[in-house]
């Protein structure tokens, strides 16, 4: 591992286990695909949901980015408080196996228009660019508003 991250402040977790928030209950409510796990506990972490996007299989070519936006394993984990209950941030990262991250880019802005109300976007917000763009790196956010505090998710599309 790189010098730089084991001298961190913070632990590098791939398929982090979220365990349930009850005390009597110690099952697993989900996998964080990447996890930024910091001082403070468990509930301390940085989470990255990874999904596939654009993909050919042997019956045909998929654009997943229904599973992406409103499936229960990608963005959804995070409105519905599978993962990152207590953060404010959290971020998807989409692999785009075509190579068209501007098509795949486009379809997720128009599914999480349809899907605005199921993901609790905030008002007035949509798939936008994040200030967090630099250069070639496009970034984009969503913000969505749950239980009483705003929830930003920052989506990276690459190209596979």
């Amino acid at each position: 591992m790189d010098k730089r991250l084991r001298d961190a402040p913070f632990t590098l977790v791939p398929e982090f286990p979220v365990l349930n928030d009850r005390i009597d209950d110690p099952s697993v409510s989900g996998r964080v695909d990447i996890c930024f796990l910091c001082p403070g506990g468990d509930r301390t972490y940085f989470a990255i949901e990874a999904k596939r996007l654009h993909v050919s299989f042997q019956s045909g070519w998929a654009s997943l980015v229904s599973e992406y936006v409103d499936g229960d394993q990608g963005m959804m984990c995070f409105v519905d408080g599978k993962y990152a209950e207590t953060q404010r941030f959290g971020a998807m990262l989409g692999f785009v196996f075509d190579g068209k991250l501007n098509l795949a880019r486009g379809k997720i802005a128009e599914r999480v228009t349809e899907y605005r109300e199921k993901l609790s976007l905030k008002t007035g917000t949509n798939f936008e660019r994040s200030s967090y763009s630099r250069g070639e790196y496009l970034i984009d956010e969503t913000q969505h508003q749950l239980r009483g505090r705003t929830f930003t998710i920052a989506h990276l599309l690459v190209s596979v």
